[in-house]
């Protein structure tokens, strides 16, 4: 709260009233929102973050399902003439 934007508790609207009089009263405390979040996307949510994360998933997934038919398959290619 603070660094990349600020949480209000859900259907308050005095406390999103206060924190946005508190906003226009001192610009200074959102200035560096805009840097900060995109850092924070960068170390989070990149295309690159999302990829090594899609990649781990996929390869953790095909380590852990038996592959039935290779097996049978590769027999067959085995005594084929």
């Amino acid at each position: 709260d603070g660094e990349t934007g600020w949480h209000v508790p859900p259907s308050d609207a005095k406390a999103l009233a206060g924190k946005l009089g508190e906003i226009i009263q001192r610009p200074e405390l959102w200035r560096g929102f805009a840097a900060a979040g995109r850092a924070r996307y960068e170390t989070l949510f990149s295309e690159h973050i999302a990829a090594a994360a899609i990649v781990a998933i996929v390869a953790d997934k095909l380590k852990a399902t038996p592959r039935r038919g290779r097996a049978r398959v590769a027999r067959e290619a085995e005594t084929s003439p």
